[in-house]
């Protein structure tokens, strides 16, 4: 891990926030240029994006979803897919699904991003104090 703590950090949080909307295959792409915006660790950028990886996909997107129904106020009416191959039913549900869950990626994104920021900086500190001894 090279960099300074902070940088690193900022890598892990700019891949946390990343890694949490839909954009499959382009969440490492988005991590890496978020961190160079914010001055972060690219590498801690990409790995961090790997925290949704295709197993989690669908309980992911479905929190997304929900958070960003709850801040759009949307009716509880909705149905979500529950496939295993429902990105393509997501993408049929059309514009008021996606903006919901859009909003509820950027929400829950910003959360784990501080989250996982303060966990970088915690993680990156502990591993430099340990090589100084």
């Amino acid at each position: 891990m090279q960099g300074s703590p902070e940088a690193i950090a900022r890598g892990v949080a700019a891949g946390f926030f990343a890694g949490s909307f839909p954009l499959l295959g382009f969440q490492t792409l988005i991590g890496v240029a978020l961190a160079s915006v914010v001055r972060g660790n690219k590498l801690m950028a990409a790995v961090s994006t790997w925290n949704s990886n295709p197993l989690p996909y669908i309980p992911i997107f479905a929190l997304n979803f929900r958070v960003g129904s709850l801040l759009l106020q949307l009716p509880k009416t909705t149905v979500l897919p529950s496939s295993l191959n429902g990105m393509t039913e997501w993408m049929n549900l059309g514009m008021t699904v996606t903006s919901a869950l859009l909003v509820g990626s950027f929400a829950v994104g910003l959360l784990v991003a501080v989250v996982g920021y303060y966990l970088g900086l915690f993680v990156a500190r502990r591993a430099r104090s340990a090589r100084r001894r």
